[in-house]
């Protein structure tokens, strides 16, 4: 073997996610269930309610499935070549970041300061879009347009699964 021989093999590219990659997924299964499940401490702890343990199983998978799959259509629709466990990754690490940044954000409204409602909209919806955004382009090279594009329907995909879900199934979530 010759060094030339080394230079020309094809070498993972730093920016793609190792969709083949056991400790991957279970990264971002374990992180997710850990994440919902303080979510759902925290809403009970924040409302005093009691919680459904069905919403919390199934509507976030649901819901983030949903957002993947949304993208992964829509992106086919503009022949870019992603694959769908790629596309899942990312909804997966996105939802587990926001789902960070919305306990933040409730804790502050709870315990805090009482802020307006349009406020959480404001800080919450924005940077799904952009932390989406950026993991398409970063980890897929789409561009950043077209991950735009795609990022919206997905977004829009996510609201109509998660409501067909929850009309079908009547799970709802006290207090969040």
């Amino acid at each position: 073997m010759m060094i030339s021989d080394i230079q020309s093999s094809p070498q993972p590219s730093a920016n793609k996610i190792p969709v083949h990659s056991l400790r991957v997924w279970g990264s971002l299964i374990l992180g997710f269930a850990a994440i919902t499940a303080l979510s759902m401490v925290k809403d009970w702890w924040l409302t005093g309610d009691q919680p459904n343990i069905w919403f919390y199983i199934f509507v976030p998978i649901f819901d983030t499935t949903g957002i993947a799959i949304a993208m992964f259509f829509t992106a086919r629709l503009f022949r870019e070549n992603l694959k769908l466990l790629e596309v899942l990754a990312i909804a997966f690490s996105v939802a587990i970041i926001m789902q960070c940044l919305e306990i933040i954000t409730k804790l502050v409204y709870y315990k805090v300061w009482a802020y307006p409602g349009w406020l959480y909209l404001v800080i919450i919806f924005p940077m799904w879009f952009l932390f989406t955004i950026y993991a398409l382009v970063r980890f897929t090279q789409v561009r950043w347009k077209k991950a735009l594009i795609i990022s919206v329907l997905g977004f829009i995909g996510s609201l109509v699964i998660g409501a067909v879900f929850i009309e079908l199934t009547g799970l709802e979530t006290p207090g969040s």
